[in-house]
């Protein structure tokens, strides 16, 4: 029941209005005669237990400078479906889902093969900042329109609603991520504006305030 509301919510309010009562119950029919009874077949041949489901992290995302750490923003992050198997004499494993409810499955099936799954990346980073790392054993995609379960963890009990996705490599790729935004803001704060692949970069004329900020900057790094 609870994934049916907040997957109703997700999709948005248009399916509480009276006039789309049909579009709705047939959507809930879906959801609890396909994707629900699929889902839990897929935790109990696996032998999982429910974690926690919507559950909230938030992690201070820092630059470093010379002198000290500065907090740029919040991350937040809400991990629809944690599970978890706990095996007599070995650590606790989590697996996350992410639901999904989409006419395009292929684009997020494209996103894992190319290594471009940043936002379970991010569930998995802040996870382990809060539980230990290494205790995220896998994640992946949760299709409700499909029923299907897209991942690039191979080692679940196979049937028809899971799909492994191959990746050409293996790397942290939330961490990529980050090395890349903290590299484009230390080259904003020194002036630079990076030029995109075929996308020129701006041509304007230097503000007061920019000229004065890299005329300071040039002159202490002359004293320095």
């Amino acid at each position: 029941k609870k994934l049916i509301e907040t997957t109703i919510k997700n999709r948005g309010a248009e399916l509480l209005l009276p006039e789309n009562q049909m579009e709705k119950n047939s959507f809930v029919r879906t959801l609890s005669q396909q994707t629900i009874p699929t889902l839990a077949k897929i935790i109990e041949e696996n032998n999982l237990e429910v974690a926690g489901s919507e559950e909230t992290h938030i992690k201070p995302i820092t630059i470093k400078n010379t002198k000290r750490k500065k907090t740029v923003f919040n991350l937040k992050s809400i991990i629809d479906f944690v599970l978890k198997k706990t095996e007599e004499g070995k650590p606790t494993k989590y697996y996350i889902f992410d639901f999904k409810w989409t006419t395009k499955p292929q684009k997020r099936k494209k996103e894992l093969e190319e290594c471009k799954e940043l936002q379970l990346a991010l569930y998995k980073w802040i996870f382990e900042e809060k539980h230990g790392a290494g205790c995220v054993e896998m994640y992946g995609y949760y299709l409700l329109k499909q029923t299907k379960l897209l991942t690039t963890y191979p080692y679940l009990l196979q049937n028809a609603a899971i799909e492994v996705v191959p990746q050409p490599k293996s790397y942290n790729l939330f961490n990529q991520a980050m090395e890349s935004y903290r590299e484009r803001i230390k080259n904003l704060k020194n002036g630079f504006i990076e030029e995109g692949e075929d996308m020129p970069g701006p041509d304007f004329e230097n503000t007061k305030f920019f000229t004065k900020y890299l005329k300071e900057s040039v002159t202490a790094k002359a004293l320095s």
